[in-house]
């Protein structure tokens, strides 16, 4: 249905299982990201691992101008990772 732009409401109406139409598009997309990840391959781990060298200084220094950091840009990779890794405990 979502293929053919069905609108969430409409969606939500023919499931008929009283799911609102965000509660509709909030599953669906819990459901893509799933099968995305399921997908996930070494060949991905490793264009993961290419762009993101290609692209950190650049993207790390967008977020230090956003946020007014005058320092390099690692500082605020390794603090991200720190937090990151944090979490994910």
């Amino acid at each position: 249905m979502r293929a053919e732009n069905i609108p969430w409401a409409q969606i939500s109406k023919i499931i008929g299982e009283a799911k609102s139409a965000n509660a509709c598009q909030k599953q669906y997309s819990r459901l893509c990201d799933k099968a995305a990840e399921q997908s996930w391959s070494p060949q991905m781990d490793l264009a993961f691992e290419e762009a993101y060298d290609k692209k950190k200084a650049e993207m790390w220094h967008l977020v230090a101008v956003e946020i007014g950091f005058k320092g390099n840009w690692k500082v605020l990779e390794k603090k991200f990772l720190a937090r990151a890794k944090a979490t994910i405990k």
